[in-house]
């Protein structure tokens, strides 16, 4: 315990790289130089990592046999290293027996992604235990690595240590096959996930959107958003994803009854009204927050969806989350001039983090949480 506590003391010493003002965009930081990490399980005894997080599942036959990985065919087999040949796998069969065996150790299943899925621990109600999903990761050695990935990158300091909406990880395999992180409550619903961005449905209340529209311009301010895309090419002769474009859509919507193909309409005399619906917008904590969190980690737009958000409950309170971060999904990374008139000063380009922080601090950081 006393190394866990000096792990703990040297995490805080360190400076935070990438440390962002609620309002401001990431700026870009040069890559610190860091040592090598240690071991993502480090050397905190097995008895502890025991008692606050659970049996170690790599101790689980499920976990083993689904460790296995399968040849890169058409159909998907495994090589047996006893037998030494290629034996076809029957993808369903083996997820099946997979989520028998788990529920037979007592881990219940909660759900599941394309990429992984969920179960609860047994005698720790506040975890959750991910592991590959069995269907997905047996089809290629390509989708095994898909699954270990996001795992990794879900688990590694850079991501754990930079926003509040991130799930903490609390412990994970050596390869990442699986991680241990909190639990989880998913919205399930864009009316759920309402009640996190009031600032939104002040659009509602002021009459320039109607409540059951909310969730398609959503879509399309987190994708402008995410591009930190102010106005639309008007070249493109698309539907305007600019944040500003939609907003004058709205006013046009409210004060003409007009469409987006409506060009009769001027917005010039609700200019000002406009500016300071962007501005709220803008300037709004939590979506500064996500934008920094998806621009820096490269993210996909379409990850703030119900059931892929959800709340934490930390000290007592609901945390907004992302669940299911989309790693690797997204590549659009370019950015709009036109954004600087209406966020903090600062560097305009987002950075992607690429640091790969020592794992062990982030554990040791959150594990004193349960302690």
């Amino acid at each position: 315990m006393k190394l866990l506590f000096e792990r703990w003391r040297r995490y805080l010493n360190e400076a935070d790289p990438f440390a962002d003002t609620p309002l401001a965009k990431p700026t870009v930081t040069k890559t610190p130089e860091l040592d090598v990490p240690d071991h993502p399980r480090g050397d905190i005894p097995e008895e502890t990592r025991e008692k606050y997080f659970g049996a170690n599942p790599d101790h689980l036959q499920c976990i083993q046999d689904l460790r296995k990985p399968p040849e890169t065919r058409s159909v998907p087999h495994y090589y047996d290293p006893d037998t030494k040949r290629v034996i076809p796998v029957n993808v369903e069969e083996r997820a099946a027996n997979f989520h028998d065996c788990m529920n037979r150790f007592g881990y219940k299943k909660l759900g599941e992604g394309s990429f992984r899925t969920v179960y609860t621990i047994p005698g720790k109600p506040h975890l959750v235990l991910k592991t590959p999903n069995p269907s997905w990761i047996s089809k290629s050695p390509a989708s095994r690595r898909n699954s270990l990935e996001m795992n990794k990158k879900e688990a590694q300091g850079a991501f754990q240590t930079t926003s509040d909406l991130v799930v903490k990880v609390y412990d994970s395999a050596e390869d990442y096959f699986w991680i241990v992180s909190e639990k989880v409550y998913p919205i399930d619903s864009w009316g759920g996930m309402s009640e996190y961005f009031p600032v939104w449905l002040e659009l509602v209340q002021e009459g320039l959107v109607k409540e059951g529209m909310l969730s398609a311009y959503f879509k399309d301010f987190m994708k402008a958003l995410k591009m930190q895309d102010l106005r639309s090419d008007p070249g493109t002769g698309r539907f305007a994803y600019g944040i500003k474009d939609q907003i004058i859509d709205m006013f046009k919507t409210k004060f003409s009854g007009g469409t987006v193909a409506d060009r009769g309409w001027s917005p010039e005399e609700h200019m000002p009204e406009i500016d300071k619906f962007v501005n709220k917008l803008l300037r709004n904590s939590m979506f500064a927050n996500i934008r920094d969190l998806l621009a820096k980690f490269n993210l996909p737009h379409w990850d703030i969806r119900p059931n892929n958000v959800g709340y934490a409950m930390r000290n007592g309170k609901k945390q907004f989350v992302i669940i299911d971060p989309g790693f690797v999904l997204d590549d659009i990374t370019w950015v709009n001039d036109s954004w600087s008139k209406y966020v903090d000063s600062g560097e305009q380009t987002a950075k992607k983090a690429t640091t790969d922080d020592a794992t062990t601090s982030n554990v040791v950081a959150n594990l004193m949480d349960l302690i």
